[in-house]
This record gives structure tokens, C-alpha cells and sequence, in this order.
């Protein structure tokens, strides 16, 4: 895997594990503010990004793009950035599974 796959994968599981540790933040702007310092890091356009959504029931009550989709180019990561995850979500999708199983929503036996 390379450099920038890495760290793609870094920021994404740090986002969900700064995400579930948090159970309820008083206001959405605390929200942003704690979101924003968690990624400040790559919220530059030379570092690849990520793009993060808080859903809290049913609604989107957070959405915010950061770093660069595309290094060569700079561009940004933004609200509406398509990533083509390809094979990528297999390994996504395994980590959502065993957190479903850690709290005992489904079994891997399912």
C-alpha cells in the first residue's frame, strides 16, 4: 500500500474512533470546532484528505471535505467529492462489521 494510501486510511480510522468516543456534543458549532482540530492536519491541499459526515438521527448535521482529493493537482476535498474506492471498501466495510459485532448488533456467524 502506498504513502498516500496510508494515510488515507489513518485519517479515516481516526475520524471514526474520535467519532465514537464522543457520545453527544452539546452544540454543532462544538461539533465543527473539535472535527476541525482533529483533522487540522490534513487541511491542506500538499496532504491527501478526507471527507467527513456526522449523521445524527437520520440528518446530516455535519459535513466538511479536508486536504486533497488529487495531489498532483491540488484539488480539494469537498462535500460533494466522488471517491472511487474500488477494492478499498472491502476493508471498510470489514471494519464497519466488527464494530456492528462489537456491540453485539449482528454476529460474524450471521
Amino acid at each position: 500500500m502506498n504513502r498516500n494510501m496510508r494515510l488515507i486510511f489513518y485519517s479515516f480510522f481516526v475520524g471514526v474512533q474520535f467519532l465514537m468516543s464522543r457520545p453527544v456534543f452539546a452544540a454543532e458549532n462544538d461539533l465543527a470546532l473539535e472535527i476541525d482540530a482533529v483533522f487540522s492536519k490534513w487541511d491542506r491541499q500538499d496532504t491527501p484528505g478526507v471527507a467527513v459526515a456526522v449523521i445524527r438521527d437520520g440528518q446530516i448535521i455535519f459535513s466538511k471535505g479536508y486536504g486533497s482529493a488529487q495531489l498532483e493537482y491540488e484539488v480539494p476535498i469537498g462535500r460533494e467529492t466522488v471517491f472511487h474506492v474500488a477494492s478499498v471498501s472491502k476493508q471498510i466495510t470489514a471494519f464497519a462489521l466488527t464494530l456492528l459485532e462489537g456491540e453485539g448488533t449482528l454476529s460474524l456467524e450471521d
